[in-house]
């Protein structure tokens, strides 16, 4: 990665571990809905996508191909969805820091039958939570 021209951005699938990145690189964030500010105070020269494991992960609630439990708890409604604002998890001073959300749709479980079940509404309700989030 370090062979990037400067006019393109790495992006990492980052959780909160301590690594190195270059000043401007995006963190996809996907620990907890509330270390996104912590995280972001860290890497102040970095952007964030927002995909909070515990409210974003659409095969959270479903059983995995081996008929076990979910890993991450139960299903995340699109009520939970709606209800969460993103921005009160980001400090004033870190908005700048913060370039959206992205919902994560995992799973071995996953098809194209029962994938529109999952991303509607719940998809619906994150995008115009987020372009909306006074709403």
């Amino acid at each position: 990665l370090s062979n990037l021209s400067s006019s393109r951005k790495a992006g990492y699938w980052y959780r909160g571990e301590n690594q190195k990145y270059g000043n401007g690189d995006i963190l996809q964030y996907w620990g907890g809905s509330g270390g996104l500010s912590g995280s972001m105070e860290r890497y102040p020269n970095n952007l964030f996508v927002y995909s909070p494991m515990d409210t974003y992960y659409l095969d959270c609630g479903y059983v995995n191909q081996y008929a076990g439990g979910s890993w991450c708890g139960g299903l995340h409604t699109w009520k939970d969805i709606w209800n969460m604002d993103p921005l009160t998890q980001v400090n004033a001073s870190n908005r700048h820091q913060f370039l959206g959300g992205e919902l994560c749709a995992w799973g071995e479980m996953n098809n194209e039958y029962n994938l529109p079940t999952k991303l509607f509404p719940r998809g619906a309700a994150m995008s115009f939570r987020l372009w909306n989030p006074s709403a």
